[in-house]
């Protein structure tokens, strides 16, 4: 077995965030704020990341949590290839 495989890595950019939820797609992660705020990472070949074009790399991955921007969320789905998010009315 690889030794230098991780399987888990602190996000602390998110420890004062007060995250409620934490989501897991194929390729990327999101974690939901008692705020209502999404935070989204990894990659975003798909658009998973919510950025569309604007990222310069959708190939790379973000090991840094990016916001969402939107109207607060209330609830995030992420799959292999996809992101759904619900936000408030």
């Amino acid at each position: 077995m690889n030794s230098d495989l991780k399987f888990e890595v602190e996000v602390s950019e998110l420890a004062s965030k007060g995250v409620v939820r934490v989501f897991c797609g194929g390729s990327h992660s999101g974690a939901l704020t008692s705020s209502g705020k999404l935070y989204l990472w990894g990659k975003g070949r798909s658009g998973q990341l919510g950025q569309g074009s604007d990222i310069a790399s959708v190939a790379a991955y973000r090991t840094t949590p990016v916001l969402f921007e939107s109207h607060n969320v209330e609830l995030a789905c992420l799959g292999g290839d996809h992101t759904v998010i619900v936000v408030e009315k």
